[in-house]
């Protein structure tokens, strides 16, 4: 059985069907799309949903109930906990532990050898570059539009020189 239940109250939902489930004897397998690059040495729970283009490094865990998202990368001795969710192009440095019941955003980056506590909200583009508490939100602001054309732009950082008239 695999319990693919949304993000609905912070994983919560999800973990609990899922304790309902075992408790009730049913047994739980993983999906995991076949073009994931995932080591030998990775150690899987059960009832995890890894969609295409994911990279698991060596020697990380994997815990139960967990979704994770295309082209996400969890780098090497990283922990994820149980029923997070963990969005397309999220980069988790090495060693990193994420705790139960994450939501982590679209193309949001984890630093290595951090711990994201238990139920925290990091929004999409975030940077965590420090260890959070639990049951926290953290999200970055959005882009604004920087007063320079997009030509101009790609003149100045490229140092070319202005075209004659």
């Amino acid at each position: 059985m695999l319990m693919a239940v949304g993000h609905v109250q912070m994983n919560r939902l999800r973990a609990a069907r899922f304790l309902e489930a075992k408790a009730r004897g049913y047994a739980f397998t993983n999906y995991i799309h076949p073009s994931v690059v995932r080591h030998p040495s990775v150690q899987w729970g059960e009832n995890n949903v890894v969609l295409d283009h994911v990279a698991i490094h060596p020697f990380s865990k994997v815990g139960n109930g967990n979704f994770i998202c295309s082209n996400a990368s969890i780098g090497h001795g990283c922990t994820i906990d149980d029923d997070c969710l963990i969005n397309s192009g999220v980069s988790i440095a090495g060693e990193t532990h994420i705790q139960s019941g994450c939501f982590i955003g679209v193309n949001a980056t984890i630093g290595d050898n951090l711990t994201v506590g238990d139920h925290c909200y990091i929004g999409a583009n975030t940077l965590i570059a420090k260890s959070t508490q639990a049951a926290q939100t953290y999200i970055s602001a959005p882009g604004e539009r920087f007063p320079m054309a997009s030509d101009d732009f790609l003149k100045f950082i490229q140092r070319t020189p202005p075209a004659a008239p």
